[in-house]
């Protein structure tokens, strides 16, 4: 048209006119088969939605404000149980709701505002751990570690790329049914299937059945073992 806008019509009748830069739809139901942009001319995926530059780079996202003037940056997800929510909140980082309160229930995750990742609480007991599962009141919690009936599960310990990234080890052997220690990216200890533990071997087992509960040493060169005490 000439005046350069698009109308279209509801199945009421009710003609609804879409400016060139609208502010808002008052009426109607708008709907495409394309990507839409919010805020952009470049939508990437079905919606994008960008707001204007602030202090902090671009602010983006759905914004929530509840009756309190409280504002939370948020994002809800619809199935059969609910609306779960993965929001920003000030002071508390990112968290996930798993219903639709957002300000005291549910809470299911979080990334506080010093990067440290909680699941099943709200707040860390140390300022060392980077990651705590579980809190007080529950009587049992744990992290579990799934792997195939021939793999490994791990647990690593690193400073650095390569070698560097796996130092340290914990590991859990399904098909021999032992747990390993690695200290320098080698083995130095191994408690078996049968509850046997070598140090710094992995012959235990082996060992006469009367004295292989602790074996210690390489079986090359000079070996023993220390008990340090006081002179009593």
């Amino acid at each position: 048209l000439t005046n350069k806008r698009l109308y279209t019509e509801d199945s009421g009748g009710t003609v609804i006119e879409v400016g060139t830069n609208p502010t808002s739809v008052t009426t109607g139901t708008l709907t495409t088969t394309g990507n839409v942009g919010i805020g952009t001319s470049s939508p990437v995926g079905p919606l994008s939605l960008q707001g204007d530059a602030g202090t902090n780079g671009k602010e983006q996202g759905i914004l929530l404000k509840y009756s309190n003037g409280t504002e939370y940056g948020a994002l809800g997800l619809n199935n059969s149980s609910g609306w779960p929510q993965l929001m920003a909140r000030a002071g508390a980082g990112i968290t996930f709701h798993t219903n639709s309160d957002l300000l005291t229930t549910n809470e299911a995750m979080r990334i506080d505002s010093s990067g440290r990742l909680l699941v099943g609480t709200t707040g860390a007991n140390y300022s060392g751990v980077d990651l705590t599962v579980g809190d007080t009141v529950d009587s049992q919690n744990g992290i579990g570690i799934q792997s195939s009936t021939t793999g490994y599960g791990h647990v690593l310990f690193g400073d650095g790329t390569g070698t560097d990234a796996y130092r340290g080890q914990i590991s859990y052997k399904h098909g021999g049914d032992f747990l390993a220690m690695y200290t320098a990216c080698s083995e130095a200890m191994r408690i078996d299937g049968s509850a046997n533990v070598g140090i710094n071997n992995t012959v235990a087992s082996s060992m006469d059945g009367g004295a292989n509960n602790l074996v210690v040493g390489s079986g090359s060169g000079t070996e023993g073992m220390t008990i340090y005490s006081g002179t009593a």
